[in-house]
């Protein structure tokens, strides 16, 4: 375009002062300019101005009645500076205008305007000669003179007034404007003026508000005026929030936004609360609803957030419904209308805000109307995937409840499932918060309230007891304490809940053991009180006794959670602890264990009525081969040791140990019965024997002792006496009686179990502790109860007994005789029958054997093998001899080898004398020589060494025949295949020439020794050949010249003539 043009776009904001932004475009030639003309163009329905110039008309782009632009033939530069001239247009209104809105009168004046713009023009130009210096000021005060004309009006419309200042350099100017709505209302009008050097054109478009402005309710007088710059100030930009252009929505949000953090709205908070209702409050509600662009959301519920922190939102049922609505609109199904998780999440915190505004108002607005609502939108936030909206729907949870109960207690099903789920979210922090929803939420109570706790509630509540971390945990107990408390009939409740409540006492966690301690003390006050004002159905007496509870110095502070612990104790109650105990994974039942513990701590001396379930339901896992189960185990019988009557409890469990009950006849329940009636004693501090208790305890275990084989049992009976002897000792070792029952019974699981097993360790220990108990060593203990321990075995009868391998009598026997020598030494006379008949051939061959070594390790005894020496002759005869009597078999082979070691002994430790070796040996002879044959290498060397021992004790007794019988027999040794037996048979020959007189020797006999000795001198083996030396030393005593020609004659046959050293 040729020449200077002027655009330039003005507002009024204030009453008095008109502000004027002006755009302006110069051209680089100036020229003059023809006559213009105005007319109307149908085509278009608008109204154009037409300045010739030298090259023809140039059209300006037009708007038809409905705001379209419309192209005519046109340059695309041209139409890009009109196109921002027309944006960048400011929208008037007038205050006077406003104060009439009522008025009916909304027609537009065409005359009046046309007149009101010649008028400015003629004012502000007249005669002035164009100067482009002027330009500005000219265009401010025609554009304000025509705005304040147009005010005077008090017409509801809004006004665009536009004026454009051109020099006449001879260049044409062509302006087209259409704003034209409604016919009546909207209007446009256009004056053209022009002088000796300038140009002018003054547009005026009315039109009615598309949305008019709501007047304050009640505002003072000095703040109106305020209230009116700011609403003129920012209307276009609230305008602009529902234009259909995204990207104008999103900068007049930004800049709204950025208002309310500057100073534009750091006015007084009645302004901005009216502000906010009468301008802002349906447009942002409206996009915040529903506009597709996320930014203009977010900007949006960001501002609202802002009105409601600085108290600009009423606290009215018409604002709530209004939050209430944006809501569930976003949230109140699913799939979200919101997609954006971040904008869920702000919706969530601006309600959460404005609930608690609302709490703190009086008197607080009722939610009945829109409770369904707000749970239905809850309940489905709750199924939010995004830890954070779980979390702001918690803390939005937590406020309604608190303040509207009444209200809530109507939708509680339909917030309560969702928020049981999350429950089960990975993150622990979300699992607290959502407690802390559902700890507010459950007292308002509802008619489902126990359904849901069957269904839903208690199933997710004992799955957190297992919670890895302890901020659940510990908030659990702190929610299950409120509820007992808080719930409106909870009494029904406590039986589920009081278990669940006595976990923190038994919890890893020291921070929620602490927690739980505080709970019990903050409510227990409570609860005593309610028991103390009659709430109970019948009275409740605590014991006498405080119970000791580890994890409470001051018990004093818990009477009332024992009377809670107490008013709970039903049939119902106990199962569900009794239950658990007996779950398949040992997590829950060691947890289970543990807080029935606590909870029989408790109850103290009410736990009587329930000992037989108890003891019952602890006897399936007191022998878990988990520790920690077995200690739970034993603290609860210690606490019930502590508090229960003790006849009830020993009465249970001696009519366990005895096996009565169909299916407890077993040596696995006997051991189960053992195991808690020891650890149940080691809980009983102040055990009474007022009723005889303790010899009848004793009995039990003496008879269950006789019925106990398996290392199980044993082990749990030397536990149970080691428990006895700890606690009561005073009791029993100042009746000898109950001392030897103890003995008895620790002998009797000594001499059944392996000396490696734990069950034989701790008996040995307990008689050790009876030992230093009385100041008497255990070989004393056995000579002073060595007449019971006989009779105990049933060995002083005229009639004995021929036992089994398998018999407590003979292990008991076999173990005495082993541990005590002096008990056997004294009581030789009564035990030798014992022994004898068992080594007769009648008795079963590993009977037998197992008496042979019991023998040869009495013969070994220091203190016992001299009390042989009267009975010798018949150990000889009627044990040893028919034992040794070769039989086929590895067996009897075995039974030959252990009493060829008993009678060796014999001889060797000379407890045989003379006098019976000559009633023994004529018997014994035969068949020691045939011995000699034996294919037991083990079994020769023996009767090697018996004769050798039994020549010795009869030094030239030995008659002639024995001697012609023997000799051959003891030459063959020295060709056996073991050089022991070899060197045992040098040693014999030895002693078995001291035997007899010489000239028995004489002979075929001493020859026949000779050369069978000078062949085997010629051994390879050194240690053969002295042996064999030293026997001819003793050969030559006989016959030295026929030793001396023997050696000669094989002198020349031996490898080495010289005998090495």
């Amino acid at each position: 375009m040729i020449g200077m043009i002027d655009l330039i776009n003005g507002v009024i904001l204030t009453r008095d002062k008109a502000i004027v932004q002006t755009h302006r475009s110069n051209s680089n030639q100036e020229s003059g300019a023809p006559s213009n003309k105005l007319w109307y163009d149908s085509r278009f329905g608008c109204e154009r101005s037409r300045i010739r110039s030298p090259a023809g008309p140039i059209l300006l782009p037009a708007f038809d009645r409905s705001g379209k632009l419309i192209l005519s033939s046109f340059t695309q530069r041209l139409f890009v500076a009109l196109r921002e001239w027309t944006s960048k247009s400011y929208l008037i209104q007038s205050r006077q205008a406003a104060r009439v809105m009522d008025l009916t009168d909304t027609e537009f004046s065409h005359q009046s305007a046309l007149s009101i713009a010649k008028s400015a023009i003629e004012t502000s130009l007249k005669d002035c000669v164009y100067n482009r210096k002027k330009v500005l000021d000219w265009s401010n005060a025609l554009v304000a003179a025509v705005l304040l004309g147009l005010q005077s009006l008090n017409k509801p419309l809004k006004y665009a007034v536009t004026c454009v200042l051109m020099q006449k350099t001879g260049a044409g100017l062509v302006t087209s404007a259409s704003c034209f709505w409604d016919p009546i209302s909207d209007g446009l009008c256009t004056v053209l003026w022009e002088n000796a050097t300038i140009y002018c054109i003054v547009t005026v478009i009315p039109s009615q508000r598309h949305k008019v402005m709501e007047r304050p309710a009640e505002l003072r007088a000095d703040l109106q005026p305020v209230y009116d710059a700011l609403s003129i100030k920012m209307q276009h930009d609230i305008n602009c929030i529902s234009d259909p252009d995204r990207h104008l929505r999103r900068r007049s949000l930004e800049k709204l936004y950025r208002s309310l953090h500057g100073s534009e709205l750091n006015v007084h908070q009645d302004i901005l609360r009216e502000f906010f209702r009468c301008n802002l409050k349906k447009p942002l509600l409206s996009c915040a609803s529903a506009d597709p662009i996320e930014k203009c959301r977010e900007l949006s519920l960001q501002m609202i957030g802002h009105f409601i922190e600085k108290e600009a939102v009423t606290c009215t049922q018409d604002d709530l419904q209004d939050l209430v609505n944006l809501l569930h609109a976003r949230l109140g199904k699913i799939p979200y209308p919101e997609p954006t998780e971040e904008i869920r999440l702000l919706i969530l915190r601006i309600y959460t805000e404005y609930m608690r505004k609302i709490a703190m108002q009086e008197p607080l607005i009722s939610l009945r109307d829109v409770i369904s609502d707000i749970c239905n939108a809850l309940g489905k936030a709750a199924l939010d995937p995004y830890p954070d909206v779980k979390k702001a729907v918690s803390e939005c949870i937590i406020v309604v409840s608190k303040h509207w109960p009444k209200d809530v207690k109507l939708q509680l099903g339909t917030v309560i499932k969702p928020l049981i789920g999350n429950l089960k979210h990975q993150h622990s922090r979300i699992r607290v918060y959502t407690l802390q929803a559902i700890q507010q939420i459950i007292p308002c109570g509802s008619e489902a309230l126990p359904l849901i706790f069957q269904e839903l509630l208690e199933p997710a509540l004992k799955k957190l007891m297992f919670d890895n971390a302890p901020a659940v945990r510990k908030q659990l107990n702190v929610a299950v304490a409120t509820w007992m408390d808080e719930i409106e009939g909870s009494k029904k409740y406590h039986g589920i809940l009081f278990p669940i409540f006595l976990s923190a006492f038994v919890d890893e966690s020291t921070d929620v053991r602490n927690s739980g301690l505080q709970q019990m003390q903050k409510y227990s006050e409570k609860w005593m009180r309610r028991c103390s004002d009659g709430e109970q159905e019948s009275e409740i007496i605590l014991d006498e006794a405080v119970p000791i509870l580890p994890w409470c110095d001051d018990v004093d502070t818990l009477q009332g959670s024992r009377l809670l612990a107490i008013s709970i104790l039903n049939d119902t109650t106990m199962n569900q602890f009794l239950e658990k105990t007996l779950d398949w994974t040992i997590q829950v039942k060691e947890k289970y264990l543990k807080i029935s513990g606590v909870y029989y701590a408790l109850i103290g001396r009410h736990v009587n009525k329930y000992l037989e379930k108890i003891f019952n339901a602890l006897s399936t896992v007191c022998q878990h081969e988990e520790p920690m189960i077995i200690d739970a185990v034993r603290q609860i019988c210690i606490i019930i040791g502590k508090h229960a009557d003790q006849e009830l409890v020993l009465s249970s469990l001696i009519q366990m140990l005895s096996g009565k009950k169909t299916g407890t006849d077993t040596s696995h329940h006997r051991a189960r019965g053992l195991t808690l009636l020891g650890m149940t004693i080691e809980g009983m501090d102040d055990f009474r024997d007022q009723r005889n208790d303790l010899n009848i305890v004793l009995e039990a275990l003496t008879a269950t002792n006789q019925q106990c084989s398996d290392t199980e049992a044993l082990g749990e009976l030397a536990y149970v006496i080691a428990s006895i002897i700890d606690k009561i000792a005073s009791l029993i070792l100042t009746d000898n009686q109950r001392i030897f029952k103890i003995f008895w019974i620790l002998n009797n699981i000594m001499a059944v179990s392996k000396v490696t097993s734990s069950a034989y360790g701790s008996a040995e220990d307990t008689l050790m502790k009876i030992s230093n108990a009385t100041n008497e060593s255990v070989q004393q203990l056995y000579g002073i109860f060595q007449q019971q321990l006989l009779d105990g075995m049933h060995i002083n009868t005229e009639k004995l007994t021929r036992w089994d391998k398998s018999d407590r009598e003979y292990l008991l026997f076999d173990f005495v005789c082993r541990r005590s020598g002096k008990f056997v030494a004294d009581n030789m006379e009564k035990l030798i029958p014992a022994i004898l008949l068992h080594l007769d051939s009648a008795t079963e061959p590993s009977l037998r054997l197992a008496f042979l070594a019991l023998l040869q390790t009495l013969l070994e005894c220091e203190n016992s093998r001299m009390a042989f020496k009267v009975y010798s002759r018949s150990v000889i005869l009627e044990g040893i001899t028919p034992n040794i009597i070769w039989k086929g078999g590895r067996e009897a082979a075995t039974i030959r080898k252990v009493a060829m070691a008993c009678l060796y002994t014999i001889f060797r430790h000379q407890l045989a004398d003379q006098s019976c070796l000559f009633e023994t040996a004529p018997e014994i002879f035969p068949v020691l020589k045939s011995l000699l044959d034996d294919f037991d290498a083990n079994t020769r060397h023996l009767v090697c060494l018996t004769f050798e021992y039994l020549f010795q004790a009869l030094p030239g007794r030995l008659g002639e025949e024995p001697v012609h019988q023997l000799y051959s027999e003891l030459l063959k040794r020295l060709d056996d295949s073991s050089d022991i037996v070899r060197k045992a048979a040098c040693k014999t020959l030895i002693a078995f020439s001291q035997a007899s007189p010489p000239e028995y020797f004489a002979g075929t006999v001493i020859e026949y020794i000779l050369n069978n000795l000078f062949i085997h001198l010629d051994d390879p083996d050194v240690s053969i050949q002295s042996a064999i030396f030293e026997v001819l030393k003793h050969a030559a005593k006989i016959n030295a010249a026929l030793v001396v020609e023997k050696a000669k004659e094989n002198q020349s046959r031996h490898r080495n003539h010289v005998l090495n050293p």
